[in-house]
């Protein structure tokens, strides 16, 4: 996977983690999963009420974490759960097509 890639992931799912650990408490959970077109990350956490982009305040330290995800994941959503809630987002992983190999 591009570095790029990897590094995009790695920011969103830390704000989607950081998300979770400050608007509901414990407990927790994170899946991930890798295709060929895409890695998909999932939070969830035990607060049923739906994420919020927040509107933003210029000199604001914080709050900017689901506009990261709305402005650099492929796709992103939520789902409501029997006990909370789960927030995903997709990252599109660049097909790296191989040169065939040489015969000398």
């Amino acid at each position: 996977m591009p570095p790029d890639t990897v590094e995009i992931a790695v920011l969103l799912t830390s704000e989607l983690v950081a998300n979770a650990v400050k608007h509901a408490p414990p407990p927790g959970d994170l899946t991930l999963a890798l295709a060929d077109e895409f890695v998909r990350v999932e939070v969830g956490d035990s607060s049923s009420a739906p994420p919020a982009v927040a509107e933003q305040q210029p000199r604001a330290l914080g709050g900017r974490g689901l506009l990261l995800v709305e402005a650099l994941a492929a796709r992103w959503g939520w789902r409501q759960e029997t006990q909370g809630k789960v927030v995903w987002f997709t990252v599109t992983v660049p097909s790296v097509r191989m040169a065939p190999p040489v015969r000398w």
